[in-house]
């Protein structure tokens, strides 16, 4: 079984596209270095087929199997901290937003919201990447 997680950077209106570029790319990275089957930019629906953009700047989607759904997660979440942003992940529209909560309250959060998407091996809680 293959999951696909939604990541969104949360930038504000001072943030510029190539800010933005720059920081979804970072996280892509540290993605990257997890095993996870691929991490591709999400394309915006409303563009043309045959456009050659398409991009939805800070959208990326984490192709991952089950094993690895703790892995992006404890990832986004020490990333979003260091770079001091707000990141959004999503599972079949459940989404959730890391940002601006003390770290025992994120754990709580991200352990519930993990808690109806993981399977009976990935029931622990979440460790540093």
């Amino acid at each position: 079984m293959t999951e696909t997680v939604t990541v969104q950077v949360i930038t504000d209106t001072s943030t510029e596209a190539d800010e933005l570029e720059v920081l979804t790319l970072a996280l892509r990275d540290e993605l990257l270095r997890l095993e996870v089957a691929s991490v591709d930019h999400v394309i915006d629906p409303q563009a043309p087929p045959d456009s050659k953009g398409g991009l939805l700047g800070g959208w990326l989607a984490v192709h991952l199997g089950p094993e690895a759904l703790r892995r992006v997660f404890s990832t986004v979440a020490a990333w979003a901290t260091r770079a001091n942003r707000t990141v959004e992940l999503s599972i079949d529209g459940d989404v959730l937003k890391l940002s601006g909560v003390d770290a025992s309250t994120q754990t709580r959060i991200v352990d519930e919201w993990f808690a109806r998407h993981a399977g009976p091996a990935q029931a622990t809680p979440p460790t540093g990447p």
